[in-house]
């Protein structure tokens, strides 16, 4: 039996499809199986995933804020973790770390934590002032990766005793060396004998999407057989679709939207490309590895700690989609060098599990509310 460690309570603004919710549905079910009592509030709208985490178990629990320093939504929050009896709350993201806090500490909560989960995670220098601020209401700070700790202890000025390193962590089980699909790859136009390369991210200005069409439009020239397929949605669709067009990709590029499928496309994937000017601690680099695609990726957030870089991957500078063209091409012409890779990065991945990610969350609460 279980001994019971406490309530936990995890803050987001709502439950989309994104990287931090996977990583939250991977990781509160083990949390529950190791002791804590973890449950989810969102301070906006339940968001599409939400059915996903109750159907692990996971209760999910709407607080709307009317503003973000809401007198009465703070009241209202604080309330409900007295009334819940919580022993932490978790927050994420900027709008959370502030508001979620706040009503932390209103209602007595023994420990606070915040989750920084991307190097300059403010908008401006007003939401830069109230981190600065309120950061000593938190009694630990989780930054998830040495990258965005080191920019985090930069921009605050912070005591580096009050901000951890603890690095994201992935469910490897679903991922792996499977044969690819022949009815996906019909599905997607993808004719035997055609190479692919694959982009998985919100398609949003950060993951510079424009940068890899433009290498596309490079491999495509020096390897005709090769496919480029975007998957994510977001505001920018349209956008990339009339890029991809001007530089005559044509139905070279696929994009997919929207996907549960991960896992198989990264199985039918014969190299991974992030071409992000800033991340935190990628999933999609982290699946992509757990399935042996090789990866090309630029030196984002903390990809150099996920990537040894020419071992289990390569790391490039941000914004040089020539240089990642000449490194995705090579990768595609040589096959031995794309079986090195595949194998070291599933070698590596092993260290960034979701259960290393649970185990080192569970001491972290142990400990500090054990302080």
């Amino acid at each position: 039996m279980v001994h019971y460690k406490g309530r936990v309570v995890r803050i987001v603004s709502d439950l989309p499809y994104g990287g931090v919710e996977r990583r939250l549905l991977t990781l509160l079910p083990l949390l529950r199986e190791a002791g804590w009592d973890a449950s989810v509030a969102c301070i906006r709208v339940a968001g599409e995933m939400a059915p996903l985490f109750e159907a692990q178990g996971i209760p999910v629990e709407v607080l709307p804020f009317s503003s973000r320093w809401s007198p009465s939504s703070l009241r209202r929050l604080a309330r409900r973790f007295r009334e819940m009896r919580v022993d932490v709350v978790h927050t994420h993201m900027y709008r959370c770390n502030t508001s979620g806090v706040v009503a932390a500490k209103l209602a007595g909560v023994p420990l606070v934590v915040a989750n920084v989960h991307n190097v300059d995670e403010w908008d401006d220098r007003r939401q830069l002032f109230m981190e600065r601020r309120l950061a000593r209401l938190k009694d630990i700070i989780i930054a998830v990766s040495e990258r965005v700790r080191q920019n985090y202890l930069q921009r605050t000025g912070i005591s580096p005793t009050r901000v951890v390193t603890l690095h994201n962590g992935i469910d490897l089980s679903p991922f792996g060396p499977h044969a690819s699909n022949p009815h996906l790859r019909s599905e997607l136009g993808i004719k035997a004998g055609e190479k692919v390369v694959s982009i998985i991210a919100r398609l949003v200005q950060q993951k510079r999407h424009t940068d890899f069409l433009e290498m596309a439009a490079q491999v495509r020239d020096r390897v005709p057989q090769a496919r480029f397929i975007v998957v994510g949605q977001g505001k920018l669709r349209s956008e990339l679709e009339r890029r991809a067009a001007e530089l005559g990709l044509g139905d070279r590029v696929v994009f997919t939207g929207h996907r549960n499928d991960i896992p198989a496309l990264l199985a039918m994937t014969d190299v991974f490309v992030m071409c992000s000017e800033r991340e935190g601690f990628s999933n999609a680099l982290l699946e992509a590895m757990a399935s042996g695609a090789p990866i090309v990726s630029t030196d984002a957030g903390g990809a150099s700690e996920a990537v040894v870089d020419g071992e289990s991957g390569f790391i490039l500078p941000i914004g040089r989609p020539d240089l990642v063209a000449e490194r995705v091409t090579s990768l595609l012409a040589d096959a031995n060098l794309s079986r090195r890779v595949r194998l070291a990065a599933r070698e590596r991945v092993s260290l960034f599990s979701v259960d290393r990610m649970c185990q080192a969350t569970d001491l972290l609460y142990e400990k500090m509310l054990g302080r």
